[in-house]
């Protein structure tokens, strides 16, 4: 990891995990988003932007905590553009696995605070 990162309180490094976490998914989700509306090319040009700033974020955090991260946000950003934009369905069981998402969420950065 850089220099740089080793230097930030935990407190510090998360936001940045989470800021990462966040771009990536909302390219993906307005990815996702073209793809459903038969927007093949930028689409495809999105899931490129995700891929690159994906392998940035290693330069600041573990594959497997920003995975974590990216994973989680996902979830919960493509829940939201489901349900707004798309007006998809959902009940009890879905609004639940969001919420336990959020709750990786917290526990990742518990995880990073303990070392």
């Amino acid at each position: 990891m850089s220099e740089k990162i080793n230097n930030l309180n935990p407190n510090e490094r998360f936001y940045l995990v989470i800021l990462f976490g966040i771009c990536i998914s909302l390219v993906e989700a307005f990815s996702q988003y073209s793809l459903k509306s038969k927007n093949l090319i930028i689409g495809v040009i999105g899931y490129i932007i995700v891929s690159y700033i994906l392998f940035n974020s290693y330069n600041y955090e573990a594959l497997g905590h920003m995975n974590l991260m990216w994973s989680c946000i996902s979830i919960v950003l493509c829940f939201i553009v489901g349900v707004f934009f798309f007006n998809e369905p959902f009940n009890r069981y879905t609004f639940s696995a969001v919420i336990f998402a959020l709750i990786a969420i917290y526990l990742g950065h518990l995880s990073d605070e303990c070392g």
